[in-house]
């Protein structure tokens, strides 16, 4: 089973390893199950997720360059950041 490292309080803060062994010093060791993940926490029987409502939102938005190309593309920019960000796209075109 792979297993997670976690801190003194049960945040899961590394990982993935291969046996209980490959977990780092000072580390505890804990088996990997349902939702476990770097940021959950386990109480001790099982694992919790106590990510807050904001790191779940960044881990769901699509990625910030998705969202300014889209920006970008649908002409939501000023005239002069518009400019700048053409001069990018004609100076290094896609291949």
């Amino acid at each position: 089973m792979p297993y997670l490292g976690c801190d003194s309080d049960g945040v899961a803060i590394s990982g993935v390893w291969a046996t209980e062994a490959d977990v780092p010093d000072g580390q505890t060791a804990r088996e990997i199950s349902g939702i476990a993940s770097i940021g959950s926490t386990h109480n001790g029987t099982d694992w919790v997720d106590t990510r807050t409502y904001k790191h779940k939102r960044k881990l769901a938005y699509p990625d910030i360059g998705d969202q300014l190309d889209d920006l970008f593309a649908q002409g939501h920019f000023s005239s002069t950041m518009a400019a700048n960000i053409q001069k990018v796209k004609d100076d290094i075109p896609k291949t």
